[in-house]
């Protein structure tokens, strides 16, 4: 998935030499890069600027810092007290009027395309940037040059100032341009356009590992445009000048106060932990050595530092950990009270994610699932291990389970119960609030050891199972057979996993329906809020986050809290041996989310992008050193079965297109080919391979061809012939190739071609058990209309049974709706198939879904469920 999100540097470099910390006021070189508002020629001010007023802010609030830029043009009556350019010029910036985001358009100047000069120039080249402010795209948008790649080419332009010479590690503040209300319905409409993608610009960039934040330059001056806007419905005033910088200021002043940390000083396995008080509360926060795009979290109640792997992992990851004290509070509202107050604190203070990973232990899951349930959009995702989820199991112990008494008193005093019947008929715990969870798409991951009796599964995780899959929620429980109340996994990469992809919020799931021309697309969602409208995305090519750039999309329209997150789209009208990529993405006013695409292919064998590439000669003795005498179709070796054989007997030949030699130029002894002026006839070779000791078939990793071409025109017009596999089991072959009349560069002269057939991921087909060509007669007719077959090579490998470790997963654990849902990890490119059983002692299993080629690893499975009892796997296949 892609957020639009922000991340923040906690150092900035000095003069390209020394790191100081966040907490300091020295910013070292700002940069200024735009256009003619940057550059302030048309503000109605010739004493005015957005730099100089960010100038008079950041001097007023205590910063040092000094301007950096390649030029000084509009001086704009900034103090300039030293004598040359390394003193201190203020005035200095790359706003230049006029000037495009790419490259050079007509008369006006392209930012990137002239970045390198500018880097090198005036005194850029001398004080290099800490802190680069960009907002640029206004003359693009309003001369409306390639408008729906401006978002791509912006990013471009960021991605330059990363490669430039020791550019170090600048924060770079992105922003979205001015409105433009009255110049034109158009342009009006392209700014808005372009400006919903800047974010995901920012967002793409993060997660490159880029330190760019989002910067909103349009909101604060459309809500006062008639004060703030010039008649040209272009520039700012003097007045929009102070809005502008009061934007930037407010983005530098946050990127660095939000990683301050006051408090006590500790390691907690390697990292800095800081214990502190907030509005009366003890707390704790562990940040990471690098914090990761959108400041994701890990909340932890309860048992501070038991069991840490997953939350080291997420610290290496990223992710912040906190902790705020709730103990005796057994999630009562006074619990919950302190989590809010804890969360306005970090999310407003600091700036964490607005949505948190929750982590609970034994009695800390009270708090976090009370919590949860009255802030549902503030949760990315629940990880319980043996979680209390109703205190009359425990500490009541009114059932099965043990009983503390003294631990029940204290549960009764922190709700304010008068008696244990007050108590008893509560209805506020965790396995009564399951509803908003599952609304709001929440995923949850139960850990628990079965022979638990201090909180039973039974009396706790069963129930919020049970509720929370018929009310159509996602939630996977890993049980420890045999063990009691303890808490975590030997290995954590299970729930270290779960967290991780848990915080997509649009997930891809596998095509299903498969056929020659068509599918169904399948997606998970996962959404914090309403409004969104979701859409989906196909085609040949993998259009990423770029919605300009599929080839097809279609709206499935509005999607709400309460409605199902599985969502499905079918596709028809596809072509037969091709690879189709697939995405769902969920647009609401804020933000456009996305996941990563996922590919299928409408052939029974895993084709990717098959890539011909050749060489041509006049000199058939230039292949003699190419042919192989030891490839799978060559007449002497042992993986053939038997071939070639031909549709109909070929003039010359019959088997010199596979004997290891490209012969003598004009040896007819060395060549096949037939002679026919049927016009559209066709005629085929086929090799079967030898599948008596490799069952499995043969992987196909490479085909070459070495063809004499006569020509290709008159009567020899459109000579093509295809490569076709059959599968092991199949009964049908599959086309993974055309190869038309190619010279590579070469004129239409007569000559012989080596072509080459190879994949992207190295694999053309797998579990092959035969290979055939076909060459047809071109419609013209004509005599010799076809190649001359020189030398045929196939290479492969036997194919090899693949398995993947999977457990077995118990209905009542991921059945819902009837629908069987899982996430598993395995081999991208391999294939697996998701299997029923109900009863486990026979062995027996029936298939209930295909997954052709595996696209995307970790993957969330979601197919149709055969029973709602009884036990599913996922296996890998040869």
């Amino acid at each position: 998935m892609k957020k639009m999100t922000t991340i923040f540097a906690t150092c900035l470099l000095i003069a390209g030499a020394m790191q100081v910390c966040s907490a300091t006021t020295e910013l070292g070189a700002i940069w200024f890069i735009g256009d003619s508002i940057t550059q302030s020629n048309a503000d109605g001010d010739g004493n005015g600027s957005p730099r100089k007023s960010l100038y008079g802010l950041l001097t007023a609030n205590g910063y040092s810092f000094t301007y950096t830029g390649h030029h000084a043009k509009n001086e704009d009556g900034l103090p300039a007290t030293g004598t040359n350019v390394i003193d201190n010029l203020y005035h200095y910036h790359s706003g230049i009027s006029g000037s495009m985001i790419g490259d050079d358009y007509g008369t006006r100047a392209g930012m990137t395309e002239r970045m390198l000069t500018h880097w090198t120039t005036g005194r850029t080249a001398l004080v290099k940037p800490n802190i680069i402010l960009i907002m640029l795209g206004t003359n693009d948008i309003g001369q409306e040059y390639d408008v729906a790649n401006a978002p791509a080419r912006l990013k471009a332009l960021v991605q330059s100032i990363y490669d430039l010479p020791d550019v170090g590690t600048p924060s770079i503040f992105l922003a979205n341009i001015p409105p433009s209300i009255g110049r034109s319905e158009t342009q009006t409409a392209n700014v808005i356009a372009f400006n919903a993608e800047v974010p995901g610009v920012v967002s793409d960039l993060q997660n490159e590992g880029k330190n760019v934040r989002f910067v909103d330059q349009y909101t604060s001056l459309n809500d006062d445009y008639a004060n703030v806007m010039r008649s040209d419905n272009l520039h700012p005033n003097a007045a929009g000048n102070d809005v502008i910088a009061k934007n930037w200021l407010d983005a530098i002043s946050d990127s660095l106060d939000i990683n301050q940390w006051s408090g006590t000083l500790s390691d907690f396995h390697g990292f800095d932990q800081y214990d502190f008080t907030t509005n009366g509360l003890s707390c704790k926060v562990v940040v990471p050595e690098t914090i990761a795009a959108g400041r994701p979290w890990i909340w932890r109640a309860r048992f501070w530092g038991h069991q840490p792997g997953p939350d080291v992992a997420l610290l290496e990851a990223g992710y912040h950990v906190a902790y705020v004290d709730v103990a005796g509070l057994f999630g009562s509202p006074t619990a919950v009270a302190r989590f809010d107050a804890f969360y306005n604190f970090l999310t407003e203070n600091h700036d964490f994610d607005t949505r948190v990973v929750l982590e609970g232990m034994s009695r800390g899951g009270l708090a976090i699932y009370n919590w949860a349930a009255q802030n549902p959009d503030k949760v990315h995702c629940v990880y319980a291990d043996a979680p209390v989820c109703d205190f009359k199991s425990w500490p009541a112990g009114l059932y099965d389970g043990d009983e503390n008494s003294g631990s029940w008193n204290t549960c009764k005093a922190a709700y304010g119960f008068a008696s244990d019947a007050e108590a008893i008929a509560y209805g506020g715990n965790p396995v009564d609030n399951m509803l908003p969870l599952a609304q709001a798409g929440i995923p949850l991951l139960h850990v628990v050891g079965d022979a638990d009796t201090t909180v039973p599964v039974a009396e706790n995780t069963a129930i919020v199972e049970s509720r929370y899959n018929a009310f159509g929620g996602w939630i996977n429980v890993i049980h420890k057979p045999g063990i009691g109340h303890v808490h975590g996994l030997t290995d954590p990469t299970p729930i270290i996993d779960f967290i991780l992809n848990s915080m997509n919020e649009v997930h891809n799931l596998e095509a299903t329906e498969v056929d020659e021309t068509s599918a169904t697309l399948n997606g998970l969602l996962s959404l914090p809020g309403t409004n969104y409208d979701i859409q989906v995305y196909w085609g040949t090519t993998d259009g990423g986050t770029n919605a300009a750039a599929w080839d097809h999309t279609a709206s499935l329209g509005p999607w709400t809290t309460g409605d199902s997150n599985l969502v499905s789209f079918s596709i028809s009208s596809l072509t037969e041996g091709s690879t189709v990529y697939h995405t769902f993405s969920a647009t609401n006013s804020v933000e456009r989310l996305w996941d990563d695409a996922l590919s299928f292919s409408t052939s029974n064998t895993v084709v990717s992008s098959v890539m011909i590439d050749g060489v041509f000669s006049t000199t058939d003795a230039d292949y003699v050193s190419f042919v192989s005498a030891t490839d799978l179709v060559n007449a002497g070796s042992t993986t053939l079965a038997s071939g070639p054989t031909y549709s109909e007997p070929p003039r010359f030949g019959p088997a010199a297109n596979n004997d290891g030699s490209v012969g003598a130029a004009g040896a007819s002894s060395d060549i096949t080919f037939w002679i026919d002026s049927s016009a559209g006839k066709t005629y085929t070779i086929t090799y079967a391979l030898d599948t008596s000791s490799n069952t499995l078939g043969y992987d196909i990793t490479s085909l070459q061809t070495i063809h004499g071409w006569k020509s290709n025109s008159g009567n020899q017009k459109n000579q093509n012939y295809t490569v076709e596999v059959h599968p092991v089991g199949s009964s049908e072959f599959t086309n993974i190739a055309t190869v038309a009349y190619l010279p590579f560069g070469a004129a239409d002269t007569a000559g012989s071609s080596k072509v080459t057939v190879t994949d992207t991921d190295g694999i053309l087909a797998s579990g092959v058990d035969a290979i055939r060509f076909t060459y047809t007669v071109p419609a013209s007719g004509g005599i010799q209309p076809s190649p001359t077959i020189r030398e045929i090579d196939v290479f492969g490998v036997p194919t090899e049974e693949t398995t993947v470790d999977v457990p077995v997963f118990s209905s009542n654990m991921s059945v819902s709706n009837g629908t069987f849902y899982t996430q598993f990890t395995g081999s991208i490119g391999a294939q697996y198939q998701v299997e029923y059983s109900d009863n486990l002692t026979t062995n027996s299993w029936l298939i209930v879904s295909n997954i052709t080629s595996l696209a995307a690893s970790p993957v969330d499975l979601a197919v149709p469920a055969t029973n709602s009892n009884g036990f599913y796997r996922v296996i890998g296949l040869p």
